[in-house]
């Protein structure tokens, strides 16, 4: 499912339903998760140009696409979301 944070003016809102002003604590943990959400992100797209190179690079020695499938570099899942921005 997808979730949809945001804050406005001290106001937090999810899945554009108002949840409440967002105390300091809850502002701490979204900026940690945002940070926490930026670096799984640049950890995705980076293991996405990894294989995509390597396939090319097989691909251009051999003539052909590799017929195997390669194992997963893929990053662990996405972070968790900090608890009251999550959606019963």
């Amino acid at each position: 499912m997808i979730v949809i944070i945001s804050i406005q003016n001290g106001q937090l809102f999810v899945n554009g339903v108002y949840r409440g002003q967002v105390t300091p604590e809850q502002q701490a943990q979204m900026n940690q998760y945002r940070t926490e959400l930026a670096r799984w992100s640049e950890n995705f797209g980076r293991t996405i140009q990894q294989q995509v190179q390597s396939e090319l690079n097989y691909a251009l020695r051999y003539g052909t696409a590799a017929t195997y499938a390669p194992q997963s570099n893929a990053p662990a899942g996405l972070p968790q979301e900090p608890a009251f921005c999550r959606v019963a």
